[in-house]
């Protein structure tokens, strides 16, 4: 089995894009839907853990 980690900014535009599948499932609207993940996030990561408390 394989997988990947997204960036933390990445992973909020993969939430979005399942959310706007599941309203699409819903509705039974056809629609295109495109994202993008990008970087790997390990220079963000302090930054994160500053403003998230995590030590």
């Amino acid at each position: 089995m394989e997988g990947f980690l997204p960036a933390p900014e990445s992973a909020y535009s993969i939430c979005c894009a399942i959310e706007e599948a599941l309203k699409c499932k819903e509705t039974g609207e056809d629609k295109v839907i495109a994202f993008n993940v990008s970087g790997h996030g390990f220079m963000d990561m302090e930054g994160y853990e500053e403003v998230l408390g995590i030590e």
